[in-house]
């Protein structure tokens, strides 16, 4: 079943802004945190899925192999990949 070009534009559309806000959240959360020492919470992982899920939709040619840009640029998708890591292997596996 092939979807039309329009309705793939505003489903990308949509998740670009929703995603790229999220995103643009989570910088002023360490911006703040940085300038300011106030701690506020980050939204983790879904900026970067939902950037990333509009490029995969993305009717331009080219776009969908450069998904995986949002997932690195976006801190809470970092944050919480470095938190998971810290997680397993600092706490699990050098735990006496």
């Amino acid at each position: 079943m092939d979807i039309p070009v329009p309705v793939l534009w505003i489903v990308s559309g949509t998740l670009a802004l929703l995603g790229s806000w999220i995103i643009i959240v989570n910088y002023a959360c360490a911006i703040q945190w940085y300038v300011r020492r106030k701690h506020s919470s980050m939204i983790p992982l879904l900026g970067g899925v939902l950037f990333a899920l509009a490029m995969l939709h993305c009717p331009m040619p080219g776009v969908r192999r450069l998904a995986w840009l949002p997932l690195v640029f976006d801190l809470g998708c970092l944050f919480t990949l470095l938190n998971f890591l810290y997680a397993v292997f600092v706490l699990k596996c050098f735990k006496k």
